[in-house]
């Protein structure tokens, strides 16, 4: 299995792909000491011809890649990883915690790989409970980066089993909105940022985000209320099918925390109509 490796975090494309068994080597050899921003990042569930975007993906690798964050015992959290037949890898990252590899059947496409993802975190965490306090589920993006760490005792299981259970697939029905203006600019704000929400059927989150951060220039203008244009703003983002859904990049969480840093980012600079700056 070949696995992408990016120079740092800041990299948009691969610099180089290794043989994973080349991986686990590095890491239970290399004493890596410098800061995590300037590691080297792996991409284990996926491959790419390009970047880390989740169009660019060319396929799956049957792996998911766990991180076990807050780590109250570090060593019974990799014990039970160790304890799992599915447990491809498992070893402390640099922080002191736990990453860990395991295999699942090849998916094809991006719901599937996160309906198995959620599926083993299910059942995992009640076997951590008391170890840990956190499984960081940004691992659910499959170009998700695992910055290299080092841990000479790293657990690496030759012939694991996969993890084949799977969640079902969702059936998202968008609730009906009420959503009532108090002036004509007010409904003409509203309208088109509903209008911009609902034509996201891809690539959520810069969308989200522009669609947002415009919305908050108008009510910096004066053209709708800044109460009002945030109720709108997140009632349409958590109406749209494919921001709630598993093909999504995001979460709903993440959507709505971000149209809100974006939106109050628009605040600062007012859009007047009708004036070009």
């Amino acid at each position: 299995m070949i696995i992408n490796q990016y120079k740092d975090k800041y990299s948009k494309a691969s610099h180089q792909s290794l043989p994973i068994q080349r991986i686990f080597e590095n890491i239970s050899k290399n004493n890596i000491k410098t800061p995590k921003t300037q590691r080297i990042g792996n991409v284990f569930a996926t491959t790419t011809a390009k970047g880390r975007k989740h169009e660019d993906i060319v396929g799956y690798n049957g792996l998911l890649f766990i991180d076990v964050d807050d780590c109250i015992f570090p060593a019974d959290v990799k014990e039970t990883f160790i304890g799992i037949t599915h447990t491809l890898a498992v070893w402390y990252s640099s922080s002191g915690n736990v990453h860990a590899l395991i295999k699942i059947p090849i998916c094809r496409n991006l719901n599937e790989f996160k309906r198995r993802y959620k599926a083993f975190i299910r059942q995992l965490q009640p076997y951590i409970e008391g170890y840990a306090k956190t499984i960081d589920t940004i691992t659910v993006n499959p170009s998700q980066l695992a910055f290299e760490s080092y841990d000479s005792e790293i657990y690496v299981n030759d012939n694991p089993i996969p993890f084949k259970y799977i969640l079902p697939k969702e059936e998202y029905k968008p609730v009906e909105l009420n959503i009532n203006a108090t002036t004509k600019s007010s409904q003409w704000c509203i309208a088109w940022v509903q209008n911009h929400i609902n034509d996201i059927t891809d690539n959520g989150y810069p969308q989200v985000l522009t669609a947002a951060y415009t919305l908050g220039g108008y009510a910096a203008a004066g053209y709708v209320s800044q109460h009002e244009a945030m109720d709108a703003l997140k009632a349409f983002v958590r109406n749209n099918v494919y921001l709630n859904s598993n093909e999504s990049s995001g979460n709903l969480k993440t959507y709505l925390s971000s149209a809100e840093s974006a939106f109050n980012e628009g605040l600062k600079k007012p859009l007047v109509w009708g004036c070009k700056n």
